[in-house]
Parts: structure tokens; C-alpha cells; sequence
């Protein structure tokens, strides 16, 4: 999979291979980046489900821009959080 940005629009659900993700829930708040600073801003729900690891079939996170995680392969990087959807970039080998 190429290295673009993908944006996912609030209650939509975007699908590639096993993986499905989608995100909900906007809000202002506090959260913590891996460096460990402390931010303000807008976070989102997201639901991340892999069909072939049953830990995964409805795993949920708060992410915010920065936020980063690795499933099954998959390297999610959170690129935006705007009020109606999450922008980020997806990277499989």
C-alpha cells in the first residue's frame, strides 16, 4: 500500500484487505504524545477491527494527531483530527 493520506469521515468506515477502521466520538481534551507533551485539542474514537485477530474485532482508541499504532502489519499514523473526520496514513508492506 502507498504511503497517502487517508481521511475518514465521521460514522464512515474505511475497509483495505482484513482491516476495517472507523471513527466517531469528537471532542476537545487533554491528551499525552509519545515525547511525553502534554496537548489540548481534538481527539476522536477510533474502531479498528482485523478480521483475522479476534483481540482486534472491535478494539477502540482515542487518537489525536500524533498518535500511532502498529496492528498485525499494519502502521497506523494519525496525521489530523478536524471536527468531522481523522486524517492519517495507513502503511502495509
Amino acid at each position: 500500500m502507498e504511503n497517502n493520506a487517508i481521511v475518514i469521515n465521521s460514522n464512515a468506515v474505511f475497509r483495505y484487505e482484513e482491516l476495517s477502521i472507523g471513527v466517531a466520538n469528537f471532542r476537545t481534551s487533554d491528551y499525552t504524545l509519545s515525547n511525553g507533551k502534554k496537548k489540548h485539542g481534538l481527539t476522536a474514537a477510533m474502531a479498528i477491527r482485523y478480521k483475522a485477530d479476534t483481540a482486534l474485532q472491535n478494539a477502540s482508541f482515542v487518537v489525536y494527531p500524533g498518535y500511532e499504532a502498529d496492528i498485525n502489519g499494519y502502521h497506523i499514523e494519525v496525521l489530523e483530527v478536524n471536527a468531522n473526520n481523522v486524517k492519517l496514513k495507513l502503511t502495509h508492506p
